[in-house]
């Protein structure tokens, strides 16, 4: 399995998924980095570094993940650090915990736990987090490898499908559509790759990313 990530702007991670079938979490290396492009623009980079870890009995992978963006926004210079830290479980590919801070001229938390089916929210670093109950159908997503876009859009044949998904950044149930709009053709640091191409549409934003 191979993720190949770009950082967009308002807060928004969109991924470029490579997968093959059979591979697991396991086969990820140790530490990935990423050119950062915003509408076709080269204009940061990425740095990922995955270790695993235990905690009570259960094996964990650690995701720490730094970014730096820069552009111009209405005629000034913007600069963007994005730090992350996701702890995933390797069994299940559920998130454990997700922390992030996004930084410019002020910061934005948030820190979301997840523990059977209930969420840990807070914005506030070292606040009191609200318990929120996730129903059933609503999905944690793993930013690693995405499960439920690997078994209805590769292993199945999904052409289009919504889900509800918990947004670890508002702390809110959202939902996500996704639509199969092609395959393309991919050479990557001398490695060829066959992707499928999926159009996502966030309706809490109302912004719309390829993955």
């Amino acid at each position: 399995m191979k993720t190949i990530k770009t950082i967009s702007w308002l807060l928004l991670s969109t991924f470029l998924w490579v997968a093959a079938a059979g591979q697991t979490l396991n086969d990820l290396p140790k530490k990935m980095t990423y050119a950062v492009e915003i509408s076709g623009v080269l204009c940061g980079y990425s740095e990922s570094t995955i270790n695993t870890t235990e905690k009570d009995g259960q094996k964990l992978l650690s995701v720490q993940t730094e970014a730096l963006v820069k552009q111009r926004a209405l005629g000034g210079n913007v600069e963007l650090t994005i730090t992350e830290l996701a702890l995933i479980s390797a069994g299940t590919e559920l998130p454990v915990l997700v922390e992030q801070r996004f930084k410019t001229n002020a910061e934005v938390y948030s820190c979301a736990s997840f523990d059977n089916g209930v969420v840990y929210f807070t914005s506030v670093e070292g606040g009191e987090p609200r318990e929120i109950q996730i129903p059933t159908d609503v999905i944690l997503e793993n930013t690693l490898s995405y499960p439920h876009l690997m078994n209805d859009f590769i292993q199945g044949d999904a052409a289009t499908k919504e889900y509800r998904v918990f947004d670890n950044q508002s702390g809110n149930i959202i939902s996500k559509t996704y639509e199969r709009i092609g395959e393309e053709k991919l050479e990557l640091a001398g490695a060829n790759y066959s992707t499928i191409l999926l159009e996502e549409f966030n309706h809490q934003t109302g912004i719309t990313a390829k993955i």
